[in-house]
């Protein structure tokens, strides 16, 4: 035997300190004085004033004290709490879906009240309870009342996020050698994958707590939203793609965005696209509308929209008749004379620019300046490089025009550069007849001015490159907005949509195995104190005890 409030240490020591009070209050005795009256009248009067205690040596009613020290004790003990030793060896985790598959009608109701009424089947000293929405949070540790898991969870609601059941299991389970027994509550699925990194010391179960008819919801929803370059071309546009998914018998559904007014192009069976849509960077709020749907927080999702300005571009006279008509026809630039973003030709280094030096200046043909990072300065160059099309150029019929090795090279500077020979951009060789020629220069451009990359889309459990937390990218748990590790703002999406039917992954049953219920202690100490009062109170009224 246990106790659940206390330790036999400190147990012990209690009950020697209750036997010593009580013996000190046995010792303590009631001597009279003597005292005159003149009336009967003040009787009671005179004996309470010639009442008082004092210590004696003898101990006179042994028994009786026996009796005191047996309910007091009994007290003490009730209140350590013993448990009886009925464990079966192991750990036992629960984990409860809290994820949106659990906002489909009364689904989630069901789930609680059946994961209630089943926990005190499990030993309180081995068991957990566990939260599983968009993170896992504990709900019920290791020797806690039940009662306390029904207060926790009554203002507690499923959250519109996947479940973190899978990644709870991989995090927490997949390096224990001690036996766990998990049980799983909800709708929540465990990919075949994760299950074969499990050690065989865990055993899952999933316990139903609705028919199989319910498995299948009739439910259609989002499950992506991204964006793209505008197939027209436009810079300053983006074209939305979204994308659906229905389960069971799905109502036929239609796409709405808001604020603005836009007409969606279906692309195929639950596939739109919107075109043209403003890179203002402004929200979005695409929408799916139908009948008959029993979950509705997958048919609506945000997004929000790359902000994209023009890059002001400013060309030296002197180049004008080469690049001017080259950037008139990107939709990224606008030319101009004053407070430019970039520099084409000798100007003023502290803006980024597009420098032409003569070939004495600098060993390379191409030089880029940039604040490069220590650890892959060199990876990053080559990036760089290829960013910009030089992998494009035909760098051997160059050097052969100019009768020299072409090399690139690269600088560290707080502002970005790129120098390039004179004679390379000479109307005499045939780089500025190229192809390349005119992505070299709009790739030069977009890189100078720091234009953050598109990032297409963010979506609920999947690792991002765009996100990052120390320097380390993470997979966002639940939707809504999020910045990326250059600023910008973006939303991310469920990127799933319940109603799916269950997999047989895991193994169902409809109920906690249970073990030996606890011995019950608590009512059998309280009747035994009670039984022990009244025979004091039978012997007091014998004159069997003081």
């Amino acid at each position: 035997m246990s106790f659940a409030n206390l330790s036999l240490v400190p147990f012990l020591i209690g009950l020697a300190a209750i036997a010593v009070v009580l013996g000190l209050l046995q010792l303590l005795r009631v001597r009279y004085q003597r005292v005159d009256v003149v009336t009967t009248m003040f009787w009671r009067e005179a004996i309470e004033e010639s009442r008082a205690r004092v210590l004696v040596k003898r101990f006179r009613h042994p028994w009786a004290y026996a009796l005191v020290l047996a309910i007091a004790g009994l007290l003490w003990l009730a209140f350590a709490e013993p448990t009886s030793p009925n464990s079966d060896g192991q750990n036992h985790v629960v984990l409860l879906d809290g994820s949106a598959a659990m906002l489909a009608g009364d689904r989630y109701a069901r789930t609680v009240e059946s994961l209630i009424d089943q926990i005190e089947r499990l030993p309180k000293g081995e068991r957990q309870v566990f939260w599983c929405g968009g993170d896992a949070r504990l709900l019920l540790d290791r020797g806690e009342e039940t009662l306390l898991l029904s207060e926790r969870l009554r203002d507690r609601s499923p959250e519109v996020s996947l479940s973190s059941v899978e990644s709870f299991l991989l995090a927490n389970l997949r390096e224990t050698t001690e036996p766990t027994t998990v049980y799983v509550f909800g709708a929540a699925d465990v990919s075949a994958d994760a299950l074969a990194l499990l050690p065989e010391t865990v055993t899952l179960n999933r316990v139903r707590s609705w028919s199989e008819a319910d498995d299948g919801l009739n439910n259609s929803g989002i499950v992506a939203v991204g964006v793209s370059e505008a197939a027209s071309g436009r810079y300053d546009f983006v074209d939305l793609y979204v994308r659906g998914a229905a389960f069971g018998a799905a109502p036929k559904v239609e796409l709405s965005l808001e604020p603005m007014e836009a007409v969606a192009t279906e692309l195929g069976p639950l596939e739109w696209v919107f075109r043209d849509l403003p890179a203002d960077g402004s929200t979005i709020k695409v929408r799916l509308s139908g009948d008959q749907d029993d979950l509705l927080a997958d048919d609506e999702a945000s997004f929000v929209l790359p902000l994209r300005e023009p890059i002001r571009v400013s060309v030296t006279e002197s180049l004008q008749p080469l690049l001017n008509p080259i950037l008139a026809i990107d939709p990224a630039v606008v030319i101009v004379d004053d407070a430019p973003d970039v520099v084409f030709g000798q100007g003023n280094t502290a803006i980024p620019g597009f420098q032409l030096v003569v070939r004495g200046e600098q060993e390379e043909a191409f030089v880029l300046t940039d604040q490069w990072p220590d650890a892959r300065t060199q990876s990053a160059v080559e990036s760089t490089f290829r960013e910009l099309g030089l992998d494009q150029i035909d760098a051997t019929r160059l050097a052969t025009e100019l009768e020299t090795t072409i090399r690139l090279g690269a600088e560290t500077s707080d502002v970005r550069q790129v120098r390039v020979w004179t004679d390379v951009l000479s109307a005499d060789y045939n780089l500025v007849q190229s192809s390349a020629f005119p992505l070299f220069i709009a790739k030069s451009v977009r890189w100078l001015a720091d234009t953050p990359d598109l990032v297409p889309y963010l979506a609920v459990g999947e690792m991002s490159e765009s996100l990052e937390i120390a320097g380390v990218n993470f997979a966002p748990t639940r939707p809504g907005d999020y910045e990326t590790s250059t600023g910008q703002p973006i939303s991310a999406s469920l990127s799933s949509v319940a109603g799916a039917p269950i997999s047989d992954d895991l193994p169902s049953v409809l109920k906690i195995d249970a073990l030996d219920k606890e011995a019950p202690w608590m009512t059998w100490l309280v009747l035994l104190v009670l039984l022990l009062l009244l025979a004091e109170w039978s012997f007091f009224q014998k004159g069997w005890m003081p």
